[in-house]
């Protein structure tokens, strides 16, 4: 039998436990919209970035948006964060003069303040466990 009183259950990424030193960094509080992107794409982005694999190009020119329930029209997901690569948003923010945060940061940031609508809903990405 296994003694298991002073185990502390955990992930396979998550143990050795580690501090990592985060510098002082601006984040937006909120993901760029697929209005946002598809304003990149016809501007900046045009020719350099692919259209998000999430979206489907109607013959008249129009977007829609990919869902489990069928594609849903731009009029209704434009506000939407967009799904899109990794490349698309680190050059969509390298061109707004920025860029993606690193992992540490990320978490420090998802930790540190209230993102989301929920107002703190242990849901997501807020806490990385399902715990109350």
């Amino acid at each position: 039998m296994y003694d298991v009183r002073d185990h502390v259950f955990g992930w396979d990424n998550e143990s050795p436990a580690r501090t990592v030193y985060v510098q002082q960094f601006k984040a937006e509080w909120r993901p760029v919209t697929n209005r946002e992107f598809e304003i990149f794409l016809e501007g900046d982005g045009q020719g350099i970035v692919d259209m998000p694999r999430s979206w489907i190009q109607e013959s008249d020119g129009e977007y829609k948006v990919r869902t489990m329930y069928g594609p849903v029209p731009f009029s209704v997901a434009e506000a939407w964060p967009v799904l899109t690569s990794y490349n698309a948003l680190a050059y969509y923010a390298k061109c707004k003069g920025g860029r993606l945060p690193t992992e540490p940061e990320l978490r420090l940031f998802l930790d540190m303040y209230e993102v989301g609508y929920e107002g703190g809903a242990n849901v997501g990405f807020r806490n990385w466990h399902p715990i109350p």
